[in-house]
């Protein structure tokens, strides 16, 4: 009697609540790291200040520390976060960690790394009788390499090289050869301008991640897209005098798939061509998501934060506010974020990321 593994209820419904209707692989390479940024609605491509920004646009790395234009005091840096995943749900054991550090290289530039780790947490299989015949563990994983540099004095370029691996389940389902396990390559592309017109207060932050071919679990008529996704954001900085500043930055985002039926196209194809030819114009708009933030520090050492998500009903239904504080110590940072929303069912409320960054 073949085995039949038991859907993974945790797995599913992380991905409903990351993508629209679940249309790629590894929806957990899209969730956001860092207390800071998601305190401030999820926006980081235009304004991350620390190593997390290997997640958003690698080009931010290169205006943390530059020897040649004087830019930043701390060659070395590193961020911790922990978040308990989809608390409502109330499962121990389903958890979302990150890990980034980045560290200046002199004549060469900003390199980084990062490690994420989604646990899924045990499930059940049991034959085609319901018959329980054991446990298996589910997880998913990126490791991911980064460099940035300058063009030139207002202009950074950014990359990531990632390896993704998706563990969703070690067991043969019925008839097929193959398991829930995969892995594969992409990569990340971001740039960063600041015009000398705003003196360096407004930042430009464009980004196009996750960019590879397709994974396979069971065989190749099965394979899912990665989630390769646009990311446009604009932040502005306003010092209001010697002690105290306001940071307030806008991001929107649109996934480059596109799917014929269950059939989608070649990633490059999809980014270039018909990610944005396929839909109508109303169709295609609906996909963006839109996403506000702001922080005010005091003295470069208490912040508060704040912010709004929004994704359209037809393509995931994300809606939330967030909320956060800072706090900055020397050579260590401490920020927390909380998500609000006016459903009480919905499995993103409550969720509450805190972060660990030491900087040298």
């Amino acid at each position: 009697m073949k085995m039949k593994a038991i859907l993974l209820f945790s797995l599913f419904v992380s991905v409903s609540v990351l993508m629209a209707v679940g249309e790629t692989a590894v929806p957990f390479v899209t969730i956001s790291p860092g207390a800071r940024s998601g305190a401030m609605g999820e926006t980081g491509t235009a304004h991350s200040n620390n190593a997390n920004a290997i997640f958003y646009n690698a080009a931010l790395l290169a205006y943390q520390y530059d020897q040649e234009y004087k830019i930043g005091e701390n060659k070395f840096e590193a961020n911790l976060m922990h978040s308990k995943w989809l608390p409502k749900f109330n499962f121990d054991d389903l958890f979302y960690d990150f890990v980034g550090a980045r560290y200046y290289i002199d004549d060469f530039g900003m390199v980084a790394i990062s490690l994420t780790f989604l646990n899924l947490g045990t499930n059940q299989y049991t034959d085609t009788e319901g018959n329980l015949l054991g446990t298996f563990d589910s997880n998913e994983m990126a490791l991911t390499a980064g460099y940035s540099f300058f063009l030139q004095e207002n202009l950074s370029l950014g990359t990531n090289l990632k390896y993704i691996y998706s563990n969703l389940s070690s067991v043969t389902v019925e008839n097929e050869s193959g398991t829930g396990q995969s892995s594969g390559f992409a990569i990340d592309l971001g740039m960063v301008w600041k015009p000398e017109t705003f003196e360096d207060k407004f930042t430009l932050g464009v980004a196009v991640n996750n960019i590879g071919p397709s994974m396979t679990y069971i065989d190749k008529d099965q394979a899912d897209p990665l989630p390769t996704m646009l990311r446009i954001g604009v932040a502005y900085e306003f010092e209001l005098d010697e002690y105290n500043k306001l940071i307030a930055t806008y991001e929107t985002t649109r996934l480059l798939i596109y799917k014929d039926g269950t059939v989608a196209d070649p990633v490059l194809e999809a980014m270039l061509w018909t990610t944005w030819t396929g839909p109508t114009l109303e169709e295609s708009l609906r996909k963006f998501t839109h996403a506000i933030g702001v922080e005010y520090g005091y003295s470069e050492l208490f912040f508060i934060r704040g912010g709004y998500f929004y994704e359209h009903p037809d393509e995931g239904d994300r809606n939330f506010f967030t909320m956060g504080v800072g706090l900055a110590i020397e050579m260590l940072k401490f920020d927390f974020s909380y998500i609000y929303t006016t459903d009480e069912n919905h499995p993103l409320g409550e969720t509450l990321r805190f972060s660990l960054g030491v900087a040298i």
